[in-house]
């Protein structure tokens, strides 16, 4: 599998707000075309606004490959629309099946979690402020605060948590679970590596794109090189080995232990 050199990596003014920022981002009318077919599948009254955020916000898309990420603010609790969730998943999957028989070269869509757009989550608003295009509705993100070095939502909090959910899941879970399983803790193992070399080595810079954590991990970890790009391969390309799998795993308890030296020798 060839690994295309794609992301960026962001730096900080001088009084430690994050610069980053794709509202004039002009997205490729290829892709474009199907965001707007799924605008168009929205019922307007529902929904506040919609942001697209990943590979296609950044124009570096990569057919048969990329996922379309989105988040969708909605003018009211999601639970005042859709009776339960699985009403809600079942209207998801409905939208995803349409679009990726009418678009074959999009792999998925991710919507995240429905919001209300006057109580965003922490991490989708960081993500809206700083990742993300307004594609549809009342732009959210001028009023949205940028977010300063230490106030930003790092990723290795969660990969105990994420490891040990996974772990559980995996016996029961069949080929297409297993994949979807892979490609989200390949991710968040890949973000908590380049977590650790941010907080102590590249601490001018900050990034969430796949290639650009492994590539700032590796100039700190060479000897982690293997380990960290089977991990981007995962990430992008999830098999059934089960080898593969363990490893994965275990290079993810690994990085968990770097964070805990790391915590260790700084109090």
């Amino acid at each position: 599998m060839k690994i295309r050199e794609t992301g960026n990596v962001y730096k900080f003014d001088k009084d430690d707000y994050l610069i980053a920022d794709h509202s004039n981002v002009i997205i490729e009318d290829k892709w474009l075309n199907v965001l707007n077919d799924i605008i168009d599948k929205y019922n307007k009254d529902h929904v506040h606004s919609i942001y697209v955020r990943g590979s296609v916000a950044c124009n570096e898309a990569i057919d048969y490959v990329s996922d379309i990420d989105l988040i969708i603010l909605f003018n009211e609790y999601p639970t005042n629309i859709f009776e339960t969730y699985d009403d809600y998943h079942n209207y998801i999957i409905s939208l995803q099946t349409y679009i990726t028989k009418e678009y074959p070269f999009v792999t998925k869509l991710d919507f995240g979690v429905p919001n209300y757009y006057k109580n965003i989550s922490d991490i989708n608003k960081f993500i809206i402020k700083h990742q993300s295009v307004c594609i549809d509705g009342d732009n959210m993100q001028p009023s949205i605060e940028k977010r300063k070095k230490d106030l930003i939502p790092y990723q290795h909090q969660f990969l105990l948590r994420c490891l040990e959910q996974a772990k559980n899941e995996f016996p029961k879970a069949n080929t297409l679970e297993r994949n979807k399983l892979m490609k989200f803790i390949s991710r968040i193992i890949l973000r908590s590596g380049f977590e650790l070399v941010h907080t102590t080595i590249f601490t001018d810079i900050w990034t969430r794109d796949l290639y650009q954590c492994y590539r700032l991990f590796i100039k700190e970890y060479s000897y982690k090189k293997n380990r960290m790009l089977m991990t981007l391969k995962m990430a992008l390309k999830p098999t059934n080995n089960s080898k593969d799998i363990k490893k994965i795993f275990h290079f993810g308890n690994w990085i968990l232990d770097e964070i805990k030296i790391q915590n260790e020798n700084r109090n």
